[in-house]
């Protein structure tokens, strides 16, 4: 019985998925790539080599850095052209990706309020005009949105859980909060304030409630995170881009004035 309970919760699931996915990638059919679509797509088919509208850069890492988002799009994108070329599958990216945000939204209500209002909230998200609007549009903004739901997923149940270790226990899910944090920093900056936001929140939680092998862990896994992923993206893309984009110039030249 409540087997079949959790069958029909799947198949409402992936109805509204089904419906949605339809709907958005017929509206894909009605115009080509815009002009910055198009630049997104040609900095994600080639690795190596000049572009239209690349400039003088001859790979990937050049552009990337030339630019004011991190990698995570560019490369994600690489690898699903690689496999299925072409504009409309550049476009359908996008709503695969929004639709999987989409389900993230439903867990995470779920997690508070129970399955209809996970499914409505689920429903209610992915018509959303400023959601439709990034699902079709070839930029890094919906896969941001769409780790972000995951996260806020986990997060939500890092609150609520009581025991530490197992499947269920607080350090499986803060490392997936973690993961979700660190995908959707690297799908785009701004991610950084809710990703800082929620993991203070967590940690004021621990210390309040006097959790100290759980605040521990969490400065210990949060300190790994920002060496072996922070570090990295700010050196080798924000540092660069900022530079290349004028703003640390422009602020050395504020100060010395």
């Amino acid at each position: 019985m409540i087997l079949e309970c959790e069958k029909r919760k799947w198949l409402w699931v992936a109805a509204i998925a089904f419906v949605m996915i339809l709907l958005y990638s017929i509206s894909c059919t009605r115009s080509g790539l815009w002009y910055d679509e198009g630049i997104e797509y040609w900095y994600s088919k080639v690795i190596s080599g000049p572009v239209p509208g690349g400039g003088s850069t001859t790979s990937m890492y050049e552009r990337i850095a030339s630019t004011y988002q991190p990698p995570l799009y560019n490369v994600m994108m690489h690898l699903w052209l690689t496999f299925f070329p072409g504009e409309f599958a550049f476009r359908l990216a996008g709503v695969l990706i929004s639709v999987l945000g989409g389900i993230g939204v439903y867990f995470a209500v779920k997690e508070l309020c129970g399955f209809r209002y996970g499914l409505l909230s689920m429903a209610a998200w992915l018509i959303l005009p400023p959601v439709a609007y990034y699902a079709m549009e070839c930029a890094e903004y919906n896969l941001m949105m769409a780790f972000l739901a995951w996260q806020m997923f986990f997060f939500i149940r890092c609150l609520k859980t009581e025991g530490m270790e197992g499947s269920h226990g607080w350090l499986y899910n803060y490392i997936f909060f973690l993961l979700f944090s660190v995908l959707a920093v690297y799908s785009q900056y701004g991610a950084a304030f809710a990703v800082v936001a929620t993991a203070l929140v967590l940690l004021i939680k621990q210390v309040t409630e006097k959790e100290y092998k759980r605040t521990f862990a969490a400065i210990g896994m949060d300190a790994v995170a920002v060496i072996a992923a922070g570090i990295p993206l700010v050196v080798f893309f924000l540092l660069p881009q900022m530079e290349k984009q004028g703003s640390i110039s422009h602020g050395s030249n504020a100060l010395s004035f």
